[in-house]
């Protein structure tokens, strides 16, 4: 039902056969409608979707958490409704299923099982209230794999072949790659997007969200500040984020380029402020 998602998938299924394994998934849901939700900006149920990306990339479904090689753990909200990051709710406030989900997490890591979350229950972003409960639990680089971004079905796709693809990778190749979507899915897409958008008529110069022109130089020191400051608030200290930059490779804000490195920026005058 998706396609952003579809190169990460068959990236995924060419390891796989190459290697002529097939990893084993158990798929575990939030209570409520879980599987039988129909997401937005799909037609089928999110039960059907992962299920037909499991296969793709190579995989098998399992029915217990003992047999597989990754639990993969979906936050849908109890209703079954799908709702947008950039809601004014997703403001960190607990709802209903955010504590059961987030138990659910805690005990599939606690015994050891190989963990991924696909944080679907907001469209494009995180949902701020299991981010905040996994930040509180000491959770977010003890998974394998997380993904929040864009469609229901882009971030299942996404983090499936993400957290089978964990188990060939070392360590601080996973805490990147988890690092990575934290920035994107949860500081930026769900926190710092729909701060700045609602300032954008207080920049000057001529710009709008779908075409920032003039104004992506303003809207680029904005964010590279505001990450800088949710990353002091929310995660732990690492070497490389002491600098970060945010571009917008498509003169828009829904797409950001989040560089962080531990020195001076490397240079990326291929994404021109103006």
């Amino acid at each position: 039902a998706g396609i952003d998602e579809i190169g990460m998938l068959l990236l995924t299924r060419a390891v796989n056969d190459m290697r002529r394994d097939v990893p084993f998934v158990y798929v575990r849901y939030n209570w409520g409608k879980g599987e039988f939700t129909v997401p937005s900006y799909s037609d089928e149920k999110i039960g059907d979707s992962i299920a037909a990306a499991i296969t793709a990339a190579g995989g098998m479904q399992v029915k217990s958490p003992e047999k597989a090689d990754l639990v993969l753990t979906v936050n849908t909200n109890p209703n079954g409704k799908t709702y947008e990051a950039n809601d004014r709710a997703n403001d960190g406030t607990p709802r209903e299923g955010t504590k059961y989900f987030a138990d659910l997490v805690s005990d599939y890591v606690g015994k050891g099982y190989p963990v991924a979350i696909a944080d679907i229950a907001y469209a494009n972003g995180s949902d701020n209230a299991l981010m905040d409960e996994l930040r509180d639990r000491g959770l977010l680089f003890k998974l394998r794999a997380y993904a929040g971004w864009n469609t229901p079905t882009n971030s299942t796709g996404f983090v499936i072949g993400e957290g089978m693809m964990a188990e060939h990778m070392k360590d601080e190749a996973v805490d990147d790659l988890l690092l990575t979507r934290y920035l994107d899915d949860w500081a930026y897409q769900a926190n710092v997007r729909n701060t700045i958008a609602r300032q954008l008529t207080w920049l000057r110069g001529d710009g709008v969200y779908g075409s920032l022109d003039s104004k992506m130089g303003a809207v680029a020191t904005r964010s590279e500040r505001m990450l800088t400051r949710f990353v002091e608030e929310n995660l732990p200290p690492i070497d490389s984020l002491a600098y970060i930059e945010v571009r917008f490779p498509w003169n828009r804000m829904f797409e950001s380029d989040i560089i962080h490195t531990a020195d001076e920026p490397v240079d990326i005058s291929y994404f021109p402020k103006k």
